[in-house]
């Protein structure tokens, strides 16, 4: 152990006082380092596989209360989970493996194990223990998740490889767990693990749980690795930032051919119950091909599975042996304020058709503890400027760029344009001969490619359209000659936006899906002779959002519930000022009808907000801040409740930012969500750009 940061070390002790024949195997220590009662306290688990009928077999856990020098077993006894292994330590044989240990903030020991004890062709598990008494005594087996049934009769997984010396080679995967708790939320626990793969023919992934409980129940498994092929991924790595909000999982991984392994990883935001990853990345100095797998190759031919030692007969190949059947099992990650720390080996073996003597390296990875952005640059028309408004699923962008020649005005023309696959169409038609006059946008996009959008001409008439690849534009009729403009689509093809009457009034728009001749005028709260409205999005069911005056004179949102019903006064969202005079509008909503949007609150100030469409006047809103100044507009989220948008600074500026949710606790309890608001350019690593406004997400 080390007090001075690792200048010094005190000298070795040993942990088990009466050490068995075979000893304990796959240790995992963790230190108490929250204040209060139990800071400074060391924790070891292991497996260890009793050579007397008096040693324990099994889980065991010791626990150190003075630096290390001295350890002692629980007052309860140190066995935490009986192990069915025969005497010796038989991997092959039904038993428990792979202890792994984890202190909350809250001084709780928590203590995980894989599971094999039912044996061959019985589901993995992983299972854990708890103890809130300082390691004396635990509480019940917990199951935390199912791992699959293992590919071979030895309860574990195996990779395999076609080789230069063998087409059947294979590398064991060992069946581990990694686990944390949020250092700043006791009871929300994480658990990484590898089990078999979710597509046919996939013998491993990467998955996680949460726990929300303090590991009394567990969320279902989900699935870290984001690659769509059957090549597998195994012994992850993890660690949770100590803010509580992200976490780190890295791994190794064979998505990039058939014979090699590549380190990779991947960050995510942590939810109440669940954990929101971003795009795997391969580890920083990883290679650009990854490592072939050096096995315990024999003079004969074959190839070993058990131990990774050189087993034929004389004479030993020329180049060294590696234990490559047990790649990952000594891996960890840790992280500070501000990066990931990971640790894993690669190597090289296989070198331009001979052995390479250089091989198993330890590599320390240090990855930003914000995930860096990779920002596309979209390009223009020949001009300075452009913009994405909106984003589908399939990463489609829908928007506008610069040309290089002016207009009417003597500014710019703009032309609108949908982006994909690294290219963009340009959108809208400019009628030939008018090119002085037009500017055409692309406001919304829909998961097919779709379009909603309009074109201005000469500054004073608007029309509205959609547009497809395949079927072009589509005019779309206003209530007037002086024009529409439409906002958005869903993937049903129903559009929204506003259109000027005959009266000179901007109404809320719905033209359905191949009706685009017979416009729905949805009026808004007050008489239909005075109303005003404006539709902005529009969700896969059919629900409508946007804003209308109401009878105060004053824009508050709507959301109506159905297609083809005109806006009433019930569909009011109110505002979080809780008064009419205050304002509000609703931008975007999703499929399972939470919308989000920006209202005045008490003093007049701007805050963006997240609602759901069940909710009644004024009530269930959830209030988003801002990045340190006094406004902020929600104008995109997905389904998963993250939400973009806009809010200005301590120092006035303008800045994009993303939201989500973190429960906060109390007890056991969880007291009440709160969603956290971060500026987006934290996320882009310095690169020189600056994120002003975010507009949609997916």
């Amino acid at each position: 152990m080390s007090v001075n940061y690792g200048q010094s070390f005190t000298l070795l002790q040993n942990v088990f006082s009466s050490p068995t024949s075979y000893g304990a195997n796959k240790p995992s220590v963790a230190v108490d380092n929250a204040a209060g009662t139990g800071q400074g306290n060391i924790y070891l688990a292991a497996v260890q596989y009793g050579g007397a009928s008096s040693d324990p077999n099994g889980i065991v856990l010791m626990r150190s209360v003075n630096g290390g020098v001295t350890w002692q077993a629980p007052s309860a006894g140190p066995l935490l989970a009986p192990n069915t292994n025969p005497a010796a330590p038989n991997p092959a044989s039904p038993g428990v493996f792979s202890p792994w240990v984890a202190v909350g903030p809250d001084h709780a020991v928590h203590v995980f194990w894989v599971d094999w004890s039912s044996g061959t062709q019985a589901a993995l598990q992983i299972r854990c223990r708890k103890s809130t008494d300082l390691g004396q005594s635990f509480g019940p087996t917990r199951t935390v998740a199912d791992l699959g049934i293992a590919n071979d009769a030895a309860g574990q997984f195996s990779s395999f490889f076609s080789t230069p010396e063998n087409t059947d080679s294979r590398v064991k995967i060992l069946r581990l767990c990694q686990a944390a708790v949020n250092p700043l939320n006791a009871q929300q626990l994480f658990c990484v693990f590898t089990g078999v793969g979710q597509a046919s023919g996939d013998k491993s992934d990467i998955f996680i749980t949460v726990s929300g409980d303090g590991g009394v129940s567990w969320q279902p498994k989900s699935r870290v690795n984001d690659d769509s092929t059957v090549r597998d991924q195994f012994e992850p790595a993890l660690a949770v930032h100590p803010d509580g909000t992200k976490i780190f999982v890295g791994w190794y991984d064979r998505r990039e051919n058939t014979q090699t392994i590549r380190p990779y990883y991947a960050i995510g935001a942590v939810s109440a119950y669940a954990v929101q990853f971003g795009l795997n990345q391969p580890a920083p100095g990883s290679g650009a091909q990854g490592f072939l797998p050096l096995f315990n190759y024999n003079a004969s031919g074959g190839t070993g599975i058990h131990d990774g030692f050189y087993t034929g007969s004389s004479p030993a190949p020329s180049y060294p042996m590696s234990k490559y059947n047990y790649i990952g099992a000594y891996d960890g990650a840790t992280a500070d304020t501000d990066s990931f720390y990971w640790s894993y080996s690669s190597h090289s073996p296989w070198i331009s058709g001979q052995w390479n003597n250089n091989l198993s390296d330890v590599y320390l990875a240090k990855i930003p503890a914000a995930p860096v952005a990779t920002i596309v640059d979209l390009g223009t028309w020949g001009g300075q400027y452009s913009e994405g408004n909106w984003l589908n699923n399939l990463q489609a962008v829908a928007g506008q760029a610069q040309t290089s020649y002016n207009v009417w005005d003597g500014q710019p023309a703009q032309l609108g344009f949908l982006w994909r696959n690294g290219s963009k169409m340009q959108v809208g038609s400019v009628y030939p001969g008018y090119e002085p006059y037009m500017r055409t946008f692309a406001n919304g996009v829909n998961d097919f490619g779709k379009v909603a959008g309009s074109y201005h001409y000469n500054g004073q008439f608007y029309g509205a359209f959609t547009w497809s690849e395949t079927g072009g534009q589509q005019s779309l009729n206003a209530l007037s000659s002086a024009g529409a403009e439409a906002n958005a689509v869903n993937n049903q093809g129903h559009a929204v936006g506003w259109s000027f009457n005959n009266s000179g009034l901007m109404r809320g728009m719905l033209w359905q899906n191949g009706q685009p001749y017979t416009p729905l005028d949805l009026e808004g709260f007050t008489d239909s002779s005075v109303a005003k409205s404006i539709a902005f999005g529009i969700n896969n069911s059919g629900k409508i959002v946007g804003k209308s005056i109401n009878a105060s004179a004053v824009y508050h949102g709507f959301v109506i519930g159905t297609l083809g019903l005109f806006i009433k006064a019930g569909d009011d969202i109110g505002s979080l000022g809780g008064f009419d005079y205050y304002s509000s509008d609703a931008l975007a909503i999703n499929d399972d009808g939470h919308y989000v949007g920006s209202s005045q609150i008490s003093g007049g100030s701007t805050r963006a907000f997240l609602k759901s469409s069940g909710s009644s006047y004024d009530n269930g809103f959830t209030q988003l801040g801002t990045l340190g100044g006094s406004t902020s507009i929600a104008r995109g989220l997905n389904s998963g409740r993250y939400v973009v948008g806009d809010s200005t600074t301590a120092s006035g500026y303008t800045r994009g930012f993303i939201s989500f949710s973190v429960p906060l606790h109390t007890g056991s309890r969880v007291a009440e969500t709160i969603h956290l608001v971060y500026d987006l350019n934290n996320y882009t690593g310095g690169n020189g750009w600056v994120i002003v406004t975010a507009s949609a997400i997916n």
